[in-house]
């Protein structure tokens, strides 16, 4: 049996149209915000079919912005950015509620970087997130041995945020193990990967654009079981999704 709830919870958990009161989710919001343990079985959801849903951190996003991405987390990384790291919290919400999927940009032709990236790596790099290079070696018996890793496109104050629009499925490999070792070493602590959501193929298939995003390039079916297959380690990872509901196609 469930052991009863704290009291300030006795009068919240009221189920109204299959979904759990707001007032239960702000007070555990609360919780999370501020680092206080909460038992695991009081974070759920009990919808009115009986389910028991988990009531993840992805709540602390806005739900304007929410409604337009994909979004899942691995080991409470959005809990941790909006309680142990506000500012770059702050920065991150911006620049998805900033971002706008333009028709112009996904009309470009091959060549060089896509404007997607650049867009989103700018509003970064205008809130002082910036590329960053880690050198690490390791003594062995008085040997220095380097141990290769990859620049970050966007870092600031340990956390790192990588772009993957459209490449290679080996970028998602790459980003992924270099927050692992990076986290590994205390220099990561939380991992970001904005990538584009699956479904956008039907979007650009009508558009006439289909073969230039390919089933073998970066896409949100491609990432998950990545990560799922723990190829970020420990590393707290928040995935970002652009869907089709941040599509403008006047401009």
């Amino acid at each position: 049996m469930q052991p009863a709830a704290p009291l300030i919870f006795q009068h919240s958990r009221v189920i109204a149209k299959g979904r759990v009161c707001t007032k239960l989710r702000r007070a555990v919001r609360h919780l999370c915000v501020a680092r206080v343990v909460v038992p695991t079985w009081l974070l759920t959801d009990t919808l009115s079919s009986g389910l028991i849903l988990p009531l993840l951190s992805l709540d602390l996003i806005p739900e304007k912005i929410a409604v337009r991405y994909r979004l899942q987390e691995w080991n409470h990384a959005a809990a941790i950015l909006a309680g142990d790291f506000p500012n770059e919290w702050a920065d991150l919400l911006g620049c998805l509620d900033h971002f706008c999927l333009r028709h112009s940009a996904i009309m470009v032709g091959g060549g060089g970087r896509s404007q997607i990236p650049i867009d989103l790596d700018g509003y970064l790099n205008a809130k002082g997130w910036a590329e960053r290079q880690f050198n690490i070696g390791i003594r062995v018996d008085g040997n220095e041995i380097d141990v290769p890793t990859h620049k970050i496109d966007n870092f600031k104050n340990s956390v790192g945020v990588e772009v993957e629009w459209n490449n290679k499925t080996e970028f998602y490999d790459r980003d992924l193990n270099n927050f692992r070792l990076l986290h590994q070493l205390r220099a990561v602590s939380v991992g970001v990967i904005i990538t584009r959501a699956s479904e956008l193929q039907d979007l650009f298939d009508t558009l006439g654009i289909g073969p230039k995003y390919g089933n073998s390039t970066t896409h949100w079916d491609k990432l998950l079981p990545k990560i799922n297959g723990g190829g970020a380690g420990g590393c707290p990872i928040l995935a970002v999704g652009i869907t089709d509901a941040c599509y403008d196609a006047n401009i």
